[in-house]
């Protein structure tokens, strides 16, 4: 996958936008967890011609389902989303068929690489800014369709995607710990997107860097630059 931004201003002057230009906070906090290099090294899989790179498909699908595209027939409207493809430094974005030949084509081992990968970062995570003193246990209700057996079904789509929301959640709730205010720790993921990830932008280069359109009369300026700022400066231990 390409680095996706490198360097970004905001202005807040933009009458004319569109969705998920607040994924750009998501985008910088998982540069700062080093996920991209992450799951390179972990997921290791044959790339036919032509054909997206297994890390461009797991970080798009990580993406979509962080914004509320929960199943996979939702996400062509990311297809047309040039702030959205800025972010993850693709020219186009993966097409529902292509995420389900991905997802049913990944070997078990591979699914087990991500686990690993997930479980790494949960426990390099887990201690900022300090240890947790109580654990929460949330759910999202997402519907995942089986088919085949339905009672411990061996389709491997349904298992890879499976985990693949797990670590969408809860890179969610990292980035709710460590780069938001307290009020927001136990904020619903839906009140995440709806103040924060989906709020409407417009990417340009102007200059020589990017800057990020958002509205002119965006109640949530100062907590969206303040978590931009936060989750820029985070620091994660090298252990990978």
């Amino acid at each position: 996958m390409r680095k996706g931004l490198e360097t970004l201003g905001f202005s807040f002057d933009e009458p004319h936008l569109t969705h998920f230009g607040g994924m750009v906070l998501m985008q910088r906090f998982c540069k700062q967890l080093r996920l991209r290099h992450r799951l390179q090294r972990a997921v290791r899989l044959p790339q036919r011609p032509g054909e997206y790179a297994p890390t461009d498909v797991m970080l798009a699908l990580l993406f979509a389902i962080i914004a509320g595209l929960r199943r996979l027939n939702k996400t062509e409207v990311l297809q047309y989303n040039g702030a959205f493809l800025s972010l993850l430094g693709l020219a186009s974005f993966p097409d529902q068929s292509t995420f389900r030949r991905f997802l049913k084509r990944l070997p078990t081992e591979t699914i087990r690489q991500v686990v690993r990968v997930h479980d790494q970062l949960r426990r390099e995570l887990s201690a900022l800014p300090q240890a947790p003193s109580s654990l929460i246990f949330d759910i999202d209700s997402v519907v995942l369709t089986l088919y085949g057996q339905q009672q411990g079904a061996r389709v491997g789509y349904n298992v890879a995607f499976f985990h693949l929301v797990l670590l969408a959640f809860d890179l969610a709730h990292w980035f709710k710990r460590l780069c938001l205010p307290p009020e927001y720790l136990h904020a619903t993921l839906e009140t995440l997107r709806t103040d924060l990830l989906v709020v409407p932008a417009r990417l340009v280069r102007r200059g020589g860097r990017n800057v990020l359109h958002l509205p002119r009369e965006y109640r949530h300026r100062e907590l969206f630059e303040r978590a931009f700022q936060r989750a820029r400066r985070l620091k994660v231990p090298a252990k990978s």
